[in-house]
């Protein structure tokens, strides 16, 4: 005995550390005073903690259970593993520990969510600052499009407390309802099933699908001025999407959410629930529903797609117009394509989207030289042809097709011997003029030949974009109108900006444009387009 000294025996019966834990589900209920309250909360729907509670507390509450009620005191149990460093070492044997307080303080309780419930629970949660910052970048893809809503919603004010206008609704508004249904659905699935990071996964592509489709190709719709039934139809649809967003991910990220909630949610719908917390699951309208609708727009993203492709591909920038771009796809995709074709002809930026079912005026027959079987047949003279080959010109190489295609020996100018013709072969490139993208059953082709007219236009587009970023650096609002003065001594700049003043006016909410400097001017800079100088000067009211 420490006290006394004196020999303190061993107790001959030691129960399990563990089993005063096992009572948990009988104690803290009032198992034995409160029966009738005890029996609505057993057993427990859900119960999580470390794997290691297999063999400890979920074992002793179930041997106790089983003992006195003859069954499982909980239905489902979720184990998960450790959070260990970013290289994957634990804290404890690293001598290196990050208290939670700490992170907290530092990148806030929402990303560290994000982070934990993006992990699988079978494995372990790689834990660091940076990996933790790179969550709440995520978490800014939700923000970002609240943001863009809010704000324009400042300067509009749109009445949204009565239900969507489904009348006006435009086809991409629509969609987004559709998808939005699409979200909803596979978002509690995942929550049903307890899998987060389903959960979070099926988000992610929503929200990209809102950001880089529905906001990108509508934005104009939310600042150009009038339109006001058209205006609630968007601002309505991004709402809906925007709620049902914010209430899919407040178990993961309570505080953003609620944010969200409070500023958006409840500022433009006073019938909303006072807390995202306190509002019920999102149950959309059955007309929402439209997978019909939902293809034909993959299909239609796809075409703009290879579209977007075919521009890299060719150096040619999205911002210079292209006369035409042409389409061979299926009939039953072609009808459902032909009704968003205005929406492919603005984000390609081309002139007219034409439908067409033959494809070959895209293509020519390009004339190869199996060089393998030709080094073999002409031993040292194989290099002459080669230089032959390489010196014939667009003409003379697509005279050779017919001698190909006739078979026996060609004639190739430059080169004194026949060639036999199984020597050649002949494939199919794009046309010159043509930049081609195929996919399937789906073909989609560019004319890339610019004229003057485009490559002015082209130019006022990319005018415009820097003129934009000017605006925004001043610190403009979005609605702000101005005074511009565009000075420039280059002729092509002058009558490109003369042929479309009134666009550049209308994008940029100029009131006045003077093809001079403004007198008492707020900001200015030289900018260059093209290889010319601009001199822009902006002007509003202070």
């Amino acid at each position: 005995c420490p006290k006394c000294s004196a020999e303190a025996p061993r107790a001959v019966e030691v129960g399990d550390c563990w089993l005063d834990a096992g009572i948990v589900p009988f104690s803290t209920l009032g198992y034995f005073d409160r029966r009738s309250q005890w029996a609505r909360a057993y057993p427990a729907e859900w119960i999580s903690e470390m794997r290691e509670q297999v063999r400890l507390w979920f074992y002793s509450m179930l041997f106790m259970s089983v003992t006195l009620q003859g069954g499982a005191p909980y239905e489902k149990v979720l184990s998960y593993e450790s959070v260990v460093s970013e290289e994957g070492t634990r804290f404890s044997k690293t001598g290196f520990m990050i208290e939670f307080d700490d992170a907290v303080n530092k990148v806030g309780a929402d990303p560290m969510r994000y982070l934990f419930c993006a992990r699988p629970v079978s494995v372990n949660v790689r834990f660091s600052y940076k990996l933790a910052e790179m969550a709440g970048r995520k978490i800014a893809d939700l923000w970002n499009i609240y943001t863009f809503l809010v704000n324009y919603a400042i300067i509009d004010r749109p009445d949204l407390s009565r239900p969507l206008p489904t009348q006006t609704l435009q086809v991409t508004d629509r969609w987004l309802l559709a998808r939005t249904v699409a979200m909803v659905e596979d978002v509690k699935l995942g929550y049903e099933a307890y899998d987060t990071p389903v959960v979070i996964r099926d988000v992610e592509a929503y929200l990209d699908d809102v950001s880089n489709w529905y906001v990108r190709v509508n934005r104009r719709r939310f600042w150009r001025s009038g339109h006001e039934a058209d205006k609630r139809a968007c601002y309505g649809s991004l709402l809906e999407a925007l709620r049902a967003t914010t209430l899919a991910l407040a178990p993961i990220i309570p505080f953003v959410t609620e944010k969200i909630w409070q500023n958006a949610v409840r500022g433009l719908d006073p019938r909303a629930a006072e807390s995202v917390h306190h509002a019920d699951w999102p149950v959309p309208p059955p007309e929402w529903r439209n997978e019909t609708l939902l293809r034909q727009t993959e299909a239609v993203r796809s075409v703009i797609r290879m579209g977007l492709k075919i521009r890299a591909q060719a150096s040619t920038r999205v911002r210079l117009p292209l006369h035409s771009a042409c389409l061979v796809l299926p009939g039953e995709k072609q009808k459902a394509v032909e009704e968003q074709s205005a929406l492919i002809q603005s984000e390609l930026n081309v002139k007219q989207v034409r439908f067409v079912s033959d494809a070959s005026a895209f293509f020519r027959m390009a004339v190869k030289v199996d060089w393998k079987l030709a080094n073999a047949h002409f031993r040292r003279d194989a290099g002459r042809l080669r230089e032959a080959i390489e010196a014939l010109d667009e003409s003379q190489r697509n005279s050779l097709t017919p001698q190909i295609n006739a078979g026996g020996d060609v004639r190739v100018p430059g080169f004194d011997q026949p060639v036999p013709a199984n020597l050649f072969r002949l494939e199919r490139a794009p046309d010159s003029r043509w930049g081609v993208a195929e996919d399937g059953d789906l073909l989609v082709a560019l004319d890339l030949e610019v004229t003057d007219e485009l490559k002015r236009e082209g130019i006022v587009r990319d005018l415009v974009r820097q003129l934009q970023l000017m605006r925004k650096e001043a610190g403009l609002s979005v609605s702000q109108r101005i005074e511009l003065g565009l000075a420039t001594e280059s002729r092509l700049m002058q009558e490109a900006i003369c042929a479309h003043r009134a666009y550049v006016m209308d994008e940029l909410l100029s009131v006045r444009l003077e093809m001079n400097p403004l007198e008492g001017e707020m900001a200015h800079r030289d900018l260059t387009v093209e290889g010319e100088t601009v001199h822009a000067t902006l002007r509003w009211p202070s």
